[in-house]
């Protein structure tokens, strides 16, 4: 987010994500316009989109529509029915990518349907990447420093908040090779195996985006060489240490959680509003790991798509996939 001017502020990606697509720049700004529908089931919109890429919102409207979410979420139960929605919405997601995938798979699939569907779909899970920078993340700070006694303990209680319950989308895809690459060694198919690393893990990793860029992991044989590479090394080990890793960080955020619900007690409204960021900022946490696996997967399968019809993938918006489905 851009400062104020003239009664402005401005989001740029094509500042901050250069080398981006239409497509990708398409998918954050339209939906950064819907959040407060998605988040809030207001239908004021955030903002006017100057073009794909740019969105300029009146600070007004900025200041009004923030404050009103903000107040909401030191509501638990408000809280909780969002994450809910949300967790629903990315189910919702993965449901209409499987099916575009497999589209993409067979002999007269309805692609461009599919990727309607999907388009619908992703658009308000993007809706949610505000998480980056909307949370009112200096209240809970502040909010956590009066209960736990400094600014030290506050700012460490937050962080450890943020502790995802899942993996992060790098550390999974690590622990999803190492476990494929121990079953290979133990007699597992090896192209089974590459199949199976390749759809969860291949469009995440290479260079440029994978709306325009066949990633290197899509490669099945690639992967297989990997794989074959990977078992030599000592997965029990590696999984053995991730694991161990990924317990005492859990336990360390349910520790300070704790710690921070005990000292708000006998206070509602602030016991109230731990309960709530506590949940919030574990979703937020997660949310962004599986936005992104999300994202490659619709960009990788959106550039499938267009290829097949002979469209450019680097030219597209959300409006010309949506209009691609309708007339099919």
């Amino acid at each position: 987010m851009e400062p104020v001017w003239n009664g402005h502020l401005t989001c740029d990606y094509e500042r901050t994500r250069p080398g981006s697509t239409a497509l990708e720049l398409d998918l954050y700004t339209t939906s950064l316009t819907r959040w407060p529908t998605v988040l809030m089931n207001d239908p004021r919109p955030y903002g006017q989109l100057r073009r794909a890429g740019i969105v300029d919102i009146p600070e007004p409207d900025h200041r009004t529509l923030t404050e009103s979410w903000h107040r909401q979420l030191g509501d638990p139960d408000y809280a909780a029915a969002m994450v809910a929605a949300a967790r629903r919405r990315r189910q919702h997601t993965d449901t209409a990518l499987d099916s575009l995938e497999h589209a993409l798979r067979v002999a007269g699939g309805k692609t461009g349907t599919c990727l309607a569907r999907a388009t619908t779909a992703f658009l308000d899970v993007m809706s949610t990447h505000v998480v980056n920078w909307l949370l009112p993340e200096q209240q809970w700070e502040d909010l956590l420093t009066d209960l736990l006694g400094g600014r030290r303990q506050g700012r460490a209680c937050l962080l450890v908040l943020n502790t995802p319950d899942a993996a992060g989308h790098l550390l999974d895809a690590h622990q999803f090779l190492l476990s494929n690459a121990a079953a290979v060694r133990d007699g597992t198919d090896l192209a089974a195996a590459a199949t199976a690393v390749s759809a969860r893990t291949g469009t995440l990793y290479g260079h440029g985006p994978p709306a325009a860029t066949t990633m290197p992991l899509e490669d099945r044989t690639a992967v297989a060489e990997l794989i074959v590479t990977t078992a030599r090394t000592d997965t029990d080990g590696q999984l053995q240490a991730i694991g161990d890793a990924r317990h005492r960080a859990t336990v360390l955020r349910d520790a300070w959680a704790l710690a921070a619900l005990l000292a708000a007690a006998g206070d509602t409204a602030a016991t109230r509003q731990v309960t709530a960021l506590t949940a919030v900022c574990r979703w937020a946490a997660d949310s962004e790991e599986s936005r992104k696996i999300q994202r490659h997967r619709y960009l990788a399968a959106a550039r499938r798509c267009c290829e097949r019809v002979d469209i450019d993938p680097t030219a597209v918006t959300t409006a010309d996939l949506l209009h691609l489905g309708a007339a099919r």
